[in-house]
């Protein structure tokens, strides 16, 4: 009786890891907003890095930095579960921060985007997601930073 409860037992955990959300593969990684650089070179000066990611540093307009995330699956062309970008918007920012999720192929075409903006105050995360990738693509987010806000870390969640 005893070995029967303790087989009913493991096959009920095994049942429960098979089917809890734990139990999908993915492949998630965390960049820091160091990896964003000026999408316009003559724009660097005004981008300062630090522990906290990367800000335009600049009083006078915005700053669109380009963000590439690094993929592991390749063959994956179902897109991304999430990305998320957390973000900080100045109080005496102008205008809204927009970050676009875009999924390219290798050689740089268009696949799929995703757009959201932020006009709050503060820190924020953008929950942002693509439903198509092409085979040995990538990923890039970009965001138009206003005046000093910034891009903190990026999470992509891609499934495996």
């Amino acid at each position: 009786m005893k070995t029967k409860q303790i087989l009913n037992l493991g096959l009920l955990l095994s049942a429960a890891t098979l089917f809890s959300p734990a139990g999908f593969a993915a492949d998630v990684m965390t960049f820091p907003g160091t990896i964003c650089d000026a999408s316009d070179p003559s724009q660097a000066a005004k981008i300062t890095r630090s522990v906290a990611g990367v800000q335009n540093s600049s009083s006078t307009g915005a700053v669109t930095v380009n963000c590439p995330l690094v993929r592991d699956n390749h063959s994956n062309v179902t897109g991304t579960d999430v990305v998320h970008v957390a973000v900080y918007r100045s109080a005496s920012a102008t205008s809204s921060l927009q970050c676009t999720l875009s999924s390219r192929t290798s050689d740089g075409g268009a696949v799929a985007a995703h757009t959201l903006f932020f006009s709050g105050t503060g820190s924020s995360t953008l929950h942002l997601d693509v439903n198509s990738s092409s085979l040995g693509g990538y990923y890039v987010v970009s965001c138009s930073l206003p005046q000093f806000s910034a891009v903190r870390s990026i999470y992509l969640d891609e499934p495996l």
